[in-house]
């Protein structure tokens, strides 16, 4: 699937040819408890995807911080520490923004921000763009520390538009027609939020508080260090 070729590629896995699954007797697809009765039965160990990725956070960097300053956001009137990071091997770069000096002993408000030139400066959607993020940066305003990671868009500027577009759309019907893939230009959402997490324990997270209605981003973090301590709806939103 998309999301097991994200993390594998995350835990620094060739996407072809290795992620595969085991099939049961009756043809269906095995799963978790399936798969450790395959491994007592022919003495094999079990590895996952996520055991990899914890591995690599513990012997490896995957981001690195290559510049930060203060800036005063125009919103809050107030100073927050702005960093960018890049992911060493891909040579993309997220944007944090750290209100007040969150540590790894108190849980820490954060946002992660999958950014559209589009829907942040232009055209906010109810689902989509800087209605949310406003409400991400007011959340943690008030709470007076936490992080907001942005993670930027690609330069598809059409990609970005059909997909706005299509979340704009209302449905017609129970029975409509799903509308067609539009590929995301930034990558895998599952890999960017993977990095994501490493930029916030880069900042010496270890408790976050989630602020989205999205169980998706929920899932890109998992396995990364970071304990969740609670999903922070954003009060007003659907699905973001």
């Amino acid at each position: 699937t998309e999301g097991s070729v994200d993390l594998a590629r995350l835990a620094g896995l060739s996407a072809a040819g290795i992620v595969c699954e085991i099939a049961n007797d009756d043809g269906s697809m095995a799963r978790m408890p399936d798969l450790e009765r395959f491994a007592e039965k022919h003495g094999m160990a079990i590895l996952t995807i996520a055991d990899l990725i914890a591995y690599r956070l513990q012997t490896e960097a995957l981001v690195s911080l290559i510049a930060e300053t203060e800036v005063e956001l125009d919103r809050t009137r107030t100073s927050w520490r702005a960093c960018v990071f890049e992911a060493v091997h891909e040579g993309k770069q997220f944007l944090a923004l750290v209100k007040g000096q969150p540590g790894p002993e108190r849980p820490t408000l954060c946002r992660m921000h999958t950014g559209s030139s589009l829907a942040d400066v232009f055209s906010s959607t109810p689902k989509e763009g800087a209605r949310n993020l406003g409400e991400a940066i007011d959340a943690i305003e008030a709470a007076g520390e936490g992080v907001i990671v942005y993670i930027p868009p690609g330069p598809d500027l059409k990609g970005e538009l059909e997909l706005l577009a299509r979340r704009s759309e209302p449905k017609s019907g129970p029975n409509s027609a799903p509308a067609p893939s539009v590929t995301r230009p930034h990558g895998g959402a599952l890999r960017e939020y993977g990095l994501g997490a490493q930029v916030l324990r880069s900042l010496g997270l270890c408790k976050i508080r989630l602020l989205t209605n999205n169980p998706r981003k929920i899932a890109g973090i998992q396995g990364h260090g970071l304990t969740l301590i609670e999903s922070v709806p954003l009060l007003g939103m659907r699905g973001v």
